[in-house]
């Protein structure tokens, strides 16, 4: 599997050629706050041996060089929804709409990649559904 990282930055490339400079930035601006969640939350997620090993990588690496694609998963989605965005992050009711709108965006093109399985594509998609219902 690509890391989270190098995925992360194809999905931005492909999103700076199709979308306009006002869009794009938004979308930069929320993979910017993901990747923050990512590299300061994702972790107490990983299962015992997992966090062993970030624990053993983390002087050297964040989160998002350390592990693929599939450490992209719905409890942490859940958090970074609704909890980091609604109550931690910096963010106006406006930017949670452009988070609602971006998330599924990456979603979806992970998904089309082959860079996220089915079972977990399926329970992030409600997660994000319930999360822009909630708006």
């Amino acid at each position: 599997m690509i890391t989270i990282e190098k995925a992360l930055e194809e999905f931005l490339r492909e999103q700076k050629r199709r979308l306009k400079p006002r869009s794009y930035g938004e979308c930069e601006d929320v993979m910017y706050l993901f990747k923050w969640y990512l590299h300061g939350y994702a972790y107490v997620y990983l299962s015992e041996e997992d966090r062993k090993y970030y624990d053993e990588q983390c002087d050297k690496k964040g989160y998002c060089e350390i592990f693929g694609t599939e450490y992209i998963r719905a409890i942490g989605m859940w958090s970074f929804l609704g909890d980091f965005i609604t109550r931690k992050g910096p963010c106006s009711k406006t930017f949670m709409k452009t988070v609602g709108r971006v998330m599924p965006e990456l979603i979806n093109w992970l998904h089309e990649k082959g860079y996220m399985e089915n079972e977990e594509y399926n329970k992030i998609n409600d997660i994000i559904k319930e999360f822009r219902d909630e708006l």
